[in-house]
């Protein structure tokens, strides 16, 4: 991640912090288009580590407002439950499938906006987080990119 933020910092981009160690970053930009942003992350990132790596972009407004929705409300993370946020690249979008057809045993979707899926998973020794990952992924393809409630207000959270 220290590379990743430095590799950031001097292509010009101001305040760059990173959250984990998958690829959480928060910045400013002057780039305002998140698809040109995108674009041009995926070019610095193919040239500073030598491959490709997909970027998905979203706001700190797009960011709070998600939050604003209260997706979670009255669901608690335990040990069992995640609560996860899968966000699809701008392009994409969620299709017109119900929550309830999208839902599976140990695994609910309870929002959806045009570019996340915000779900619960209950682990059980039948169904765990890689059964999960398997579901979006064959729903919505392999660009996606998932993180736990917890990440994206760790994110919000920074200064």
């Amino acid at each position: 991640m220290a590379d990743l933020r430095a590799a950031l910092e001097a292509q010009g981009y101001a305040n760059v912090k990173t959250v984990l160690a998958s690829g959480n970053i928060r910045f400013d930009a002057e780039e305002r288009d998140a698809s040109q942003l995108r674009k041009a992350l995926e070019r610095l990132l193919r040239q500073e580590f030598g491959h490709e790596i997909p970027v998905l972009v979203r706001t700190v407004a797009a960011l709070q407002r998600l939050v604003q929705t209260k997706p979670f409300e009255g669901i608690a993370a335990t040990p069992e439950t995640r609560l996860y946020v899968s966000f699809l690249p701008e392009t994409q979008g969620t299709s017109e499938t119900p929550l309830e057809e999208i839902s599976q045993e140990g695994f609910t979707v309870v929002h959806m906006t045009s570019g996340e899926v915000c779900s619960v998973l209950t682990l059980s020794s039948a169904y765990g987080t890689v059964d999960f990952m398997a579901r979006l992924e064959g729903i919505y393809g392999p660009r996606i990119t998932t993180r736990t409630w917890q990440t994206i207000t760790r994110l919000l959270a920074l200064k």
